[in-house]
C-alpha cells in the first residue's frame, strides 16, 4: 500500500519554485521513495529545484533517484535516521545551494571539492566529530550551522567566531 505523501516547498515566498512530490511505501520497514517531477507553475523548464524528504525515517539517501540530479538547488533531509551522505554528493549536485541535514545521525560531510554555490548548511545535532578539511573550498559557504555534534574544542572556538573564520582555519590546515 501506498499512502501518498505530497509537499510543496517554495523557498522566499516564491510561487513559481519547482516542487516534488514524494510517494512512501509505508508497509515495508525501510521506507522506499518513488518520485514524480512536477513542473513549475509557469511550465518553462522541465526541471525542479527543491527536493524535500524530511522525517521520512530514511536510513540511506540514494542520489540515483533524481533524474537530473545537477538541477537540485534545495535539498531538505532533516529529522531522518542517514548515518551518511554519498561520497560525490557536492560533486553530483552541483548546483546545490542549501542543504539541510538537521537531525539524523551523521558522523561524517562528503568532501566539498571547491563547490561553486552552497550557500547554506544545516548540520546541527548529528554525529559529527570533524569537518571535511576542504570545507574551505566552498567559497559562497556563508550559512553554517553545526550545534549539537562532537566536533572538537578548536572547530567549535573557531566557529563560533564566523563562518569566514572556520573557511580560513581550514584553509590553514589544508595548506600545511
Amino acid at each position: 500500500m501506498l499512502a501518498k505523501m505530497n509537499k510543496t516547498v517554495t523557498f522566499n515566498g516564491d510561487p513559481t519554485a519547482f516542487y516534488m512530490k514524494f510517494a512512501v511505501n509505508v508497509k515495508d520497514e525501510k521506507p522506499s521513495i518513488k518520485q514524480s517531477i512536477t513542473k513549475s507553475r509557469s511550465e518553462k523548464k522541465d526541471s525542479w529545484d527543491v527536493a524535500d524528504v524530511s522525517g521520512q525515517r530514511l536510513k540511506q539517501f540514494p542520489i540515483s533517484i533524481y533524474d537530473k540530479p545537477s538541477l537540485v538547488r534545495y535539498l531538505y533531509m532533516q529529522d531522518n535516521q542517514l548515518t551518511s551522505l554519498p561520497k560525490d554528493l557536492f560533486i553530483t549536485l552541483e548546483n546545490l545551494e542549501w542543504l539541510d541535514i538537521r537531525n539524523n545521525r551523521i558522523t561524517e560531510l562528503p568532501q566539498l571539492k571547491g563547490h561553486k554555490r552552497l550557500r547554506s548548511l544545516l548540520a546541527e545535532n548529528n554525529r559529527l566529530d570533524s569537518l571535511p578539511g576542504d570545507i574551505w573550498t566552498a567559497r559562497n559557504l556563508s550559512n553554517l550551522s553545526l550545534a549539537r555534534n562532537k566536533l572538537d574544542e578548536a572547530t567549535i572556538s573557531v566557529w563560533e567566531e564566523g563562518v569566514s573564520n572556520l573557511m580560513n582555519f581550514y584553509k590553514q590546515k589544508d595548506v600545511q
